[in-house]
């Protein structure tokens, strides 16, 4: 099945021939008709497969940028990820496929100013992505209505219950209105999750898709076992033989990273650190830098 063969309005598929996109995913070809048909999904498939594309594509399409009477737009949709990263990057593919529609798309986190958030709600959004503690503290702020909520994604399901967010989703799931789409995406299915989707989901329609669909057919994997007191020097070899312009290294812990990065640093290397006991700010200024090179 293809794109054009889905029923996809003009607008959404001129945005996926400017992104790239040429034939659907495996989980794509099985929930967009699904969602389109306004069912509940549970997705179990993993990063790497298109999945945010997968309840994306429709819900673009679905979505009108309706305003309320006082001309600011419409809350419909409300999408739940783990991390802040997780949801800037949900952010980014929808504006892509949203290319050639006018929907508002507001992204929420902690780490940040909350004041400038409310300020940026205040004037209306369409879609709402966000973390579930920040999405939580905007609800008993009174600073989100999720009255008009037609459709909930929960993404990375399994990553947040491992986060401790389960408590704060299920909070979040009671303020939803009794009509409403629930998708529910996870790469496995923990008997928290089977409770949630027990609880709220209505008939769902489950979709599964296998690792091999994993989208790295362009990714070369190498192991190289060298010794511990070993590492940085192999590391530095391997820079030096491939010459990348650009690299992301991943080390075991914090210590870790702060460490191999006074080593780069001192070797001569353009090298930034970045983990969870820096501020957000900071943390997207190293994005930044590394997206600009």
């Amino acid at each position: 099945m293809t794109f054009q063969e889905m029923g996809l309005s003009d607008a959404v598929l001129r945005a996926l021939v400017a992104s790239g996109f040429t034939q659907p995913t495996p989980i794509q070809e099985q929930v967009i008709p699904l969602q389109i048909r306004h069912n509940d999904v549970i997705g179990q498939a993993q990063t790497g497969t298109g999945k945010t594309a997968a309840f994306g594509i429709p819900l673009i399409e679905k979505l009108s940028p309706r305003q309320r009477h006082d001309g600011e737009h419409t809350m419909e949709a409300l999408i739940l990820t783990p991390t802040r990263e997780l949801a800037s990057q949900v952010t980014d593919e929808l504006r892509r496929i949203g290319l050639f529609k006018s929907l508002s798309i507001v992204t929420i986190y902690g780490g940040v100013s909350i004041e400038q958030q409310v300020r940026t709600l205040r004037r209306g959004t369409n879609i709402i992505v966000g973390t579930p503690g920040r999405v939580l503290d905007h609800l008993s702020r009174g600073t989100i209505d999720l009255s008009g909520v037609r459709h909930f994604v929960l993404d990375e399901a399994d990553e947040m219950v491992d986060m401790g967010f389960i408590e704060d989703i299920q909070k979040i799931m009671q303020s939803l209105p009794e009509k409403r789409q629930i998708l529910l995406f996870s790469a496995t299915m923990s008997p928290e999750i089977d409770r949630i989707a027990a609880k709220y989901m209505s008939r769902p329609s489950t979709v599964s898709v296998s690792k091999s669909n994993i989208l790295v057919p362009r990714i070369s994997q190498w192991l190289h076992k060298v010794k511990s007191w070993e590492r940085f020097e192999g590391l530095c070899r391997i820079l030096t033989y491939h010459r990348p312009e650009l690299a992301l290294i991943f080390c075991q812990t914090k210590r870790d990273v702060d460490e191999l990065y006074r080593q780069l640093h001192g070797r001569g290397y353009k090298v930034e650190a970045l983990h969870g006991d820096y501020s957000q700010h900071q943390r997207d200024q190293v994005m930044q830098k590394f997206r600009n090179h």
